[in-house]
């Protein structure tokens, strides 16, 4: 087993010279990011921001790329646009980078962040009824 902070560690030092490209797997991110597409991971000097798109390092040692859902006490919480649930609290140790732009097939374009409504939508998991009770309580404007 790699130690996932290892494995954050040296790609960060790579990605400090650089973006660097890597060739995603799986299907966790639906028609965000799909499977056989490559990423760009560029470092950034801040904490994830709702909605943005970051790569890490599980436990096991392999790179994930998905959307930033929020923290907790125990870490940052992530989620892929296609999973019904989210990960499991990943350190700030395991971060390597935001990724920055999307290439399939040669066409590229960049990730974008998703806007505070939809990840309202997917924190909640309620639809409509978790938005409007969200909205109700939140004390400053979207």
């Amino acid at each position: 087993m790699v130690d996932p902070r290892t494995v954050a560690s040296l790609l960060r030092a790579r990605i400090d010279r650089e973006p660097l490209w890597i060739e995603t797997s799986g299907e966790s991110m639906g028609a965000s990011i799909p499977a056989g597409a490559r990423v760009l991971i560029e470092r950034v000097s801040r904490s994830p921001r709702l909605g943005e798109v970051w790569a890490f390092a599980e436990a096991d040692g392999t790179i994930v790329a998905h959307r930033f859902a929020g923290t907790t006490k125990t870490g940052l919480v992530f989620a892929g646009d296609g999973n019904r649930h989210r990960d499991g609290p990943v350190s700030t140790e395991h971060l390597i980078g935001r990724v920055r732009e999307l290439d399939v097939d040669g066409r590229r374009r960049p990730i974008r962040r998703w806007p505070t409504v939809v990840m309202i939508v997917r924190r909640t998991g309620s639809g409509a009824r978790g938005i409007a009770r969200r909205l109700a309580t939140r004390r400053t404007p979207l």
